[in-house]
């Protein structure tokens, strides 16, 4: 398959899932729709011979976490004066689609409230069942802290959801996690 090929295939059939993701850790549709064509045209750019799709995917979602992470100095600056020009609407709606369910809405929002990189953490773990040492790998980070930023974030998530969250673990495969998966 050829980069132009993958490009295709993950631009068009999976950008949803991509996005999707994205959205879980920024909270915001249009900020999760702009990180992954960020992400994709990072990706992309590079010459990616020999590129397998599930490797471009990787590649892709590798990017968003990246861009999120790291703060791109755009998203820093806008962050910055978003809440001059623009109100977050506390309705339901705005957070979701039609198609979600009354728990997902309520998943979404409890991790929107969460800091960084717990949401990041959090993520992660329950949605891309990813171990202790893999977050911390991909974070950057020790697994110290990914321990004491997952066992925070699901404190907090915990005390907005309630029971239906998991207790923050070890680093062994999630079994199913705090919502179901966006794949």
């Amino acid at each position: 398959m050829t980069a132009e090929d993958a490009l295709v295939v993950v631009a068009g059939e999976r950008h949803r899932a991509l996005v999707g993701y994205a959205y879980l850790l920024t909270a915001d549709l249009a900020e999760a729709e702009d990180l992954v064509q960020e992400a994709i045209v990072r990706t992309f750019a590079r010459s990616l011979r020999g590129l397998e799709l599930q490797d471009a995917e990787s590649y892709v979602r590798r990017a968003v976490l990246r861009l999120y992470v790291d703060g791109h100095r755009r998203w820093g600056r806008w962050l910055g004066v978003r809440h001059l020009v623009a109100t977050r609407s506390d309705d339901r709606g705005a957070l979701a689609g039609p198609e979600l369910t009354d728990t997902q809405i309520d998943v979404r929002r409890a991790l929107a409230d969460l800091p960084r990189r717990e949401r990041a953490c959090v993520v992660l773990r329950y949605f891309e069942d990813l171990t202790v040492p893999q977050i911390a790998d991909r974070l950057g980070v020790s697994d110290g802290s990914v321990k004491r930023y997952l066992s925070q974030g699901v404190r907090r998530l915990r005390t907005v959801l309630g029971a239906a969250v998991p207790a923050a673990d070890d680093g062994d495969p999630a079994p199913g996690g705090v919502g179901t998966k966006e794949r």
